[in-house]
């Protein structure tokens, strides 16, 4: 039965797990809701491989239109563009609608990703970052790298430290290996991969990369 206070329509759209980095349209014009979330809320990932990650929710989704963890959702009145942090399918009083907790979609540029090593003008070994894009294991895709703070503490004097590094957050199922090297297409910051781990243990989990950027 259609919730009869739709507010707005939607596009929902999944990244495709056989051509990582491409999605796919899976509904346009869905009516809604996209609401506001009262107070603070997150939602934990528990036995994901980055043990101790949390996510702000942003919004919530209403609607008949059936949505996946990692879905992707365009609210059409107002151009924001949300990720599905997780669904439930609701039922009761005639009523029976999806719901779900929505995180903003981060994507603030396009990159490229390059392994292993080329021979330069002079003979020498270096990295294949240095090579034209038709040269990287694949480009073109949208990502969110961020410089982000992260306390440690020092186990001899028991100080705690904090540190800057950089983490990467890129689609289901992209080919990203420790030692590579990721490229901003746009900016041309390098930077090597240090550690690569899933978001979550859902098959459509984001792919999580901790990145030593590459002094030029």
């Amino acid at each position: 039965m259609t919730i009869p206070f739709m507010t707005t329509t939607a596009t929902v759209s999944r990244w495709s797990l056989t051509d990582p980095g491409t999605k796919t349209t899976v509904a346009t014009l869905v009516p809604c809701v996209v609401g506001s979330v009262s107070g603070r809320e997150v939602a934990s990932y528990k036995g994901s491989a980055d043990a101790g990650f949390q996510e702000a929710l942003t919004g919530k989704f209403v609607s008949d239109q059936a949505v996946a963890y990692n879905d992707l959702v365009a609210d059409v009145g107002t151009g924001q563009e949300y990720r599905v942090v997780w669904a439930k399918y609701r039922m009761g009083l005639g009523l029976d609608h999806w719901e779900a907790g929505l995180a903003d979609y981060k994507s603030n540029s396009t990159f490229a990703c390059f392994r292993g090593t080329t021979t330069n003008e002079w003979g020498d070994q270096v990295s294949n970052s240095t090579a034209e894009v038709s040269a990287a294991e694949w480009a073109g895709v949208a990502g969110d790298v961020r410089e982000v703070q992260r306390t440690t503490m020092d186990p001899v004097t028991q100080v705690p430290n904090t540190v800057s590094i950089f983490e990467g957050r890129f689609p289901p199922g992209m080919d990203i290996r420790t030692r590579d090297i990721i490229k901003d297409l746009t900016s041309g910051t390098l930077w090597t991969a240090q550690s690569v781990n899933a978001v979550s243990n859902d098959a459509a989990s984001d792919v999580g990369v901790e990145l030593v950027r590459v002094q030029a």
